[in-house]
This record gives structure tokens, C-alpha cells and sequence, in this order.
């Protein structure tokens, strides 16, 4: 797809002048893809003689008067830039499509941040578990010794360890791990959940 700003065409003022005297507007009409108003604009703004009506006619049949001279002006040097119709366009669509790149990096970043925050949570989980183990550990090394503690102590410590099953990412929904080591997600530079 060619840029809006591709289509804009630049010619100095002497080339207009030329091609003011050497194309009949139809055809200049055409070419510039603008309408015959914005052309006569241009010679008017820049100062640029115009074929009188039924030069081209004449020209056909080799009756054609001089043409007139250019005018200098202060203004020689600057480009005349024919604006197409085709331009407008063309710009429509190149704001549309950056709208949309927009709106595509803001829904990556919504995504991103939601899988952020799944994973910080399960982040915590995870640690809350590893506690409660250690306590769990900890709680069956100490009643090891006394059988009448160590049957009620071992009874809950298979209630908690069933329970932590629910605290364990892996466990209570693998697929969101999965999705989130699939979805590559970019860490800030201080990440110390771990």
C-alpha cells in the first residue's frame, strides 16, 4: 500500500507553468487526480498565467497565440504541492491502521497484566502452601514421640495436606501455568515474589 504522503505531487513553479501550457486541463485533471477548481487555485495562488477559454481549439488546429510569460515573484522557489484526491484516503486508512496497532499493543498489555497478576497470586499461594507444610513438618517431627498425639497429629496433617492441593498452582488449575508460560510475559526489573 503506497503512503498517503507518496501521493502528493511537487513541482516547482516553472514545471507547473509548463505543464499549464503544454496539457490541456482535462488531461491535467486526470493526471493530478484533482478537480479543474484546485487547478486554476494553483495558478491563481502562485501566480501563473492560464490558456484562455479555447486556447486548446485553436492549438489543435496550429492557430494558437503565444503563451504568456511567467511573472517573477518572490515565491519562485517554493514548491507547489498538488494534493489528489486519492490522498485523503490514503491518509484515512494509515490512521486507521495505526489506530488499530494501537489498540492491539493496548490489548497485549491488558493481557499481560492480567496474567501478571494470576501469576503473583499464585505466587502466594504457592508460598502459603510452603509454610504450611514446613509447619506440617515441623508439627510431625514434634508429636513423633507421643503415639496419642502423633494419631491425632497425623490426621491433621493429611486433612492440611489434602487441602494444600487446593494452594498448589500445578494443581488446582494447570492450565493457567500452561497459558501463562505460553504467553510470554516480560517481568519488572524488581521481581522478588520468588
Amino acid at each position: 500500500m503506497m503512503a498517503a504522503s507518496d501521493l502528493i505531487i511537487t513541482l516547482t513553479r516553472k514545471e507547473f507553468y509548463e505543464r499549464i501550457w503544454t496539457t490541456p486541463m482535462s488531461a491535467l485533471v486526470k493526471e493530478f487526480d484533482v478537480t479543474p477548481s484546485i487547478i486554476m487555485a494553483l495558478c491563481d495562488k502562485h501566480q501563473i498565467p492560464r490558456p484562455a477559454r479555447g486556447y486548446w481549439s485553436k492549438a489543435l488546429h496550429g492557430k494558437a497565440p503565444q503563451p504568456a510569460p511567467l511573472p517573477p515573484t518572490e515565491n519562485d522557489n517554493n514548491p507547489i504541492k498538488i494534493v489528489p484526491r486519492g490522498y485523503y484516503a490514503a491518509r484515512w486508512d494509515e490512521q486507521m491502521a495505526e489506530q488499530d496497532r494501537m489498540l492491539e499493543r493496548r490489548r497485549k498489555k491488558i493481557i499481560e497484566e492480567e496474567l501478571w497478576e494470576r501469576l503473583t497470586g499464585m505466587v502466594e499461594d504457592w508460598r502459603q502452601a510452603q509454610t504450611i507444610r514446613s509447619f506440617l513438618s515441623a508439627l510431625a517431627k514434634t508429636v513423633a514421640d507421643d503415639e496419642k498425639l502423633a494419631g491425632k497429629a497425623k490426621q491433621l496433617i493429611n486433612r492440611m495436606q489434602h487441602r494444600l492441593k487446593g494452594l498448589d498452582p500445578m494443581s488446582y488449575n494447570p492450565s493457567l501455568v500452561f497459558e501463562i508460560m505460553e504467553e510470554p510475559v516480560e517481568l519488572p526489573e524488581h521481581w522478588d515474589l520468588l
